[in-house]
C-alpha cells in the first residue's frame, strides 16, 4: 500500500506558525541569564543569505532572525503593524502613508529609513508573486520624508496590507537601501537587518553551522507578542543552527544534550524520541500519521480515483480548497478544507454528502500545534442546505493558514 506522500507534504507545509516561532525564539516576555544558548538542527542546511532568492522554509526562518517586516500577521490572522508606527488611508483609498517607528536601527548601526523600506518593496516585488500581482494596483512607491513611505495606487485594492504582512515565502523583509538597489536577479551577501538577532556571517560554515546572535539595539514593539507580530523579544544570547544531514546523528545529538532542537526528525525515528522522557516531540506530524492509519477513507483507494472527490476547487477570491477521501461506504468519508490565507473565514459554508453531525478530527491550528486554537469546538451539525451540489452543508470557522479534517459520527451515535 502506497503512502499519500502528497498528503503528507501538503498538510506539512501548514506548520509554518511554530517553526518560525520555534527557529526564531521570539516571544513576549521573561528573562534569561547572560550567554545562553540554543543549539538547533534545521530541516536543512543554510546556504543562501538572500530572504528572497527561494521559498524554502529555512531560508525565510533565516530572514525572521535578521530583518523585520512593515507589518506581520497575528494569531487571529490580522494584519498588525510592525515597523510601522502610523498609517493613514485616503478617503478615495488610492493613497496609504506610512510612518515608520522613531529608533529603528540596522545591524550596522544606522537608522532605517523610508528611502530604505522602498528600495527593499521594490526588490521582494520583483520577485514574489504576491507582490508582483501588488504591483499592478501600484502607480508609486515613494520616500516623502526619512520616515514616511507613500504608496499611490490606480485604483483602490484590498491587496496591499496583507501583501506586506504576508507570513510565508517570500516575505516582505526590509533592508537597508544599499543592499535593497541590488538586481533582483543577483543574490545578496551582506546579512545586514533590523531584526532582534544578527547573523554571524564570520562564523557561518556552509554545510555545518550557522550562528546568530542577540542584537542590542532592536526595539521591540510595546504589545505583547502575537505570532509573527507584536513585541518580538530575544530571550538568549546566541542560536546556533548545526547542519547534521544523518537524522540518526541528529537524534543521538539531542539525547546527548549536544543540541536542544530538531525541527523536522524523520516519522521513523519517531519512537526513539517518544521513549526518552527528556524529549518533547512536537506532535502534528505524529497525528497526520495517525489520522492516516485511523481512516480508511485515506489510504483504502490510495491509487484510484475512487478515493478522491473535489468538493470546491474554484474559490480564488477567497483562496480555499475542499475536497472529499472517500472510503468503502458512505459514511467512511473525510472532509479536508484548507485556507491558504492569513485571513480567517467565519461562516464559510461547504457542501457534505449526507446529513448529521460531523466531527472535526484534526486542526492545524489547534493550541497543541503552536497555533491560535481557532475551530469549531470539536464539531458541527450539517444544515439542511444544499450546496456545492450536495444535499447538505457545513457552516464553519476556517482559522489562517489552516488545514481542517471532518468525518460524519457514525449513524445514532450520542454525542457527551
Amino acid at each position: 500500500m502506497n503512502r499519500p506522500d502528497a498528503f503528507v507534504r501538503r498538510c506539512k507545509r501548514l506548520v509554518v506558525r511554530w517553526l518560525v516561532a520555534a527557529a526564531a525564539l521570539l516571544v513576549s516576555a521573561g528573562a534569561v541569564q547572560a550567554e545562553t544558548v540554543l543549539r538547533i538542527v534545521m530541516n536543512s542546511d543554510l546556504k543562501i543569505l538572500d530572504p528572497i532568492w527561494n521559498t524554502a522554509f529555512v531560508i525565510r526562518d533565516h530572514g525572521y532572525m535578521v530583518y523585520d517586516t512593515l507589518f506581520a500577521t497575528d494569531a487571529e490572522g490580522e494584519i498588525r503593524p510592525q515597523m510601522v508606527d502610523r498609517t493613514e488611508i485616503s478617503a478615495d483609498k488610492l493613497v496609504y502613508t506610512f510612518t515608520l517607528r522613531d529608533g529603528l536601527k540596522w545591524h550596522d548601526g544606522q537608522p532605517v529609513t523610508a528611502e530604505d523600506c522602498v528600495a527593499s518593496i521594490k526588490r521582494w516585488a520583483a520577485r514574489d508573486a504576491v507582490g508582483q500581482k501588488l504591483m499592478t494596483f501600484v502607480l508609486a512607491v515613494e520616500a516623502k520624508d526619512t520616515r514616511t513611505i507613500e504608496i499611490r495606487l490606480k485604483e483602490p485594492t484590498a491587496l496591499l496590507l496583507p501583501a506586506l504582512g504576508k507570513p510565508n515565502s517570500n516575505v516582505p523583509f526590509m533592508m537597508p537601501r544599499r543592499i535593497a538597489e541590488t538586481d533582483p536577479f543577483t543574490q545578496i551577501t551582506d546579512p545586514t537587518g533590523s531584526g532582534p538577532f544578527i547573523f554571524k556571517r564570520d562564523e557561518w560554515r556552509p554545510g555545518h553551522l550557522a550562528v546568530y546572535v542577540k542584537n542590542p539595539d532592536y526595539k521591540p514593539r510595546a504589545e505583547p507578542v502575537s505570532r509573527l507580530a507584536g513585541g518580538k523579544r530575544a530571550l538568549v544570547d546566541r542560536i546556533e543552527w548545526h547542519a547534521m544531514p544523518d537524522h540518526l546523528q541528529a537524534i543521538n545529538a539531542l539525547q546527548a544534550g549536544e543540541i536542544d532542537f530538531i525541527e523536522a526528525p524523520p516519522f521513523d525515528l519517531h519512537a526513539l524520541l517518544k521513549a526518552d522522557k527528556n524529549v518533547q516531540l512536537m506532535t502534528l506530524i505524529m497525528e497526520l500519521n495517525r489520522l492516516y492509519r485511523s481512516q480508511g477513507a485515506l489510504h483504502v483507494h490510495d491509487v484510484g480515483l475512487a478515493g478522491f472527490e473535489w468538493v470546491d476547487a474554484n474559490d480564488e477570491e477567497h483562496s480555499v480548497y475542499a475536497f472529499l477521501r472517500k472510503g468503502a461506504s458512505e459514511r467512511d468519508v473525510v472532509l479536508a478544507i484548507f485556507n491558504c490565507t492569513p485571513v480567517p473565514r467565519y461562516d464559510y459554508r461547504v457542501g457534505v454528502p449526507i446529513g448529521g453531525t460531523w466531527r472535526e478530527i484534526l486542526n492545524t491550528d489547534a493550541a497543541a500545534f503552536g497555533g491560535s486554537g481557532m475551530g469549531n469546538f470539536g464539531a458541527v451539525t450539517a444544515d439542511a442546505i444544499a450546496f456545492h451540489n450536495r444535499p447538505a452543508s457545513l457552516r464553519l470557522t476556517l482559522p489562517p493558514l489552516g488545514a481542517l479534517y471532518f468525518t460524519p459520527e457514525p449513524a445514532g451515535a450520542k454525542r457527551a
